[in-house]
This record gives structure tokens, C-alpha cells and sequence, in this order.
């Protein structure tokens, strides 16, 4: 089963004045990122840039921030920052606006709870059947943690094995290995 998280895609942000019009634009630039591993805040949007044609150990600089990649941008450091969607609403409060989206990626795959093969089958249908019948209670209580609110309005959901080619693929990458 997965848990589906309502705003789970990629965004790129870049002044609202930016020449840049497309991703392959940002040739030659230097790209904020969230930490190394970040769904949203790096696997994605680097697979995004190699989709637009980019060589990413080549034609951009990207600089794996974390938490700071809005200063960056802020700052003029860097000219685009690459982030997860529901960061959006919180950076444009902070700053007052002058920022726009560049692009963005689909929704992204549901987040995924699995059961490893050493667990009975029996065990795991048991399992799986109880958080179904039981999965507002579950996501209510997954919201009670501060820091939390990404799953504010998630569902648990039956899985889609096509629906994680693209991680798959943006895995792959030379640039991962």
C-alpha cells in the first residue's frame, strides 16, 4: 500500500525578472537544491534538467544547500532553486513575492509502505487490511508529530508499480553512481 501526499512534485523558482524561460535556459547557471537524496528538493529536479537536455555534471552548477537553498536564491548566489512544491506557499510569504515557478514536475509517486519478504504473508494481508480500515485514525496520527503537516490530506491507496518508473529512471542517472 502507499500513502498519497497531496502537493508531492518538484519546482523550480527563479526571480520573477529571470531571463530563463525553460529549464534547458538555465545552461550554464548555478541551482540550490535541497540536501543530496531529497525526493522533491534533488532526484527529481536533477532528472528534470537531464530531460530538458542538460548535462548536469556539465552544463549547470548545482550546489546541494538543505535547509539555506532559499538564501541562495535570495542573495543572487545561485539563479534558480530547485525545491519541493509545498515549500512554494512559505517562500513567497517570507519574501513578499518577485519570484515565479519556472516548472514543475508531475505529482509525484505515493510514499510507500512495504513489509520485507521475511514477514508471513498471512502476517502482512492482516496488517495491510487493519491500516486500510483504519487509515484516517492512522494519518490523523501521523499528523500529531510537529513538522508533520506533508501529510495533511494523505490517503492510504493500493499501490501502482508503473507509477515509480520515474524515480526509477532519475535513479539510474550516470551522475548517481
Amino acid at each position: 500500500m502507499s500513502l498519497a501526499r497531496p502537493s508531492y512534485a518538484s519546482i523550480f523558482i527563479v526571480p520573477e525578472n529571470s531571463p530563463y524561460q525553460t529549464l534547458a535556459d538555465l545552461k550554464g547557471a548555478r541551482i540550490s537544491m535541497k540536501s543530496v537524496g531529497s525526493t522533491t528538493g534533488h532526484i527529481i529536479p536533477a532528472y528534470m534538467l537531464v530531460e530538458a537536455g542538460l548535462d548536469v555534471d556539465r552544463d549547470v552548477r548545482i550546489l546541494n544547500l538543505g535547509g539555506t537553498l532559499f538564501e541562495a536564491l535570495i542573495s543572487g548566489d545561485v539563479q534558480a532553486a530547485a525545491t519541493g512544491v509545498r515549500d512554494w506557499d512559505g517562500f513567497i510569504k517570507r519574501t513578499g513575492g518577485g519570484y515565479r515557478i519556472l516548472a514543475q514536475s508531475p505529482q509525484m509517486p505515493d510514499d510507500l509502505v512495504v513489509a520485507g519478504p521475511h514477514i508471513d504473508p498471512t502476517c502482512v494481508a492482516y496488517i495491510r487490511d487493519a491500516m486500510m480500515k483504519n487509515g484516517d485514525a492512522l494519518i490523523q496520527a501521523t499528523l500529531k508529530p510537529e513538522g508533520r503537516e506533508r501529510y495533511r490530506g494523505a490517503r492510504l491507496m493500493a499501490v501502482n508499480d508503473a507509477s515509480y518508473d520515474v524515480v526509477r529512471c532519475a535513479r539510474l542517472m550516470p551522475h548517481w553512481v
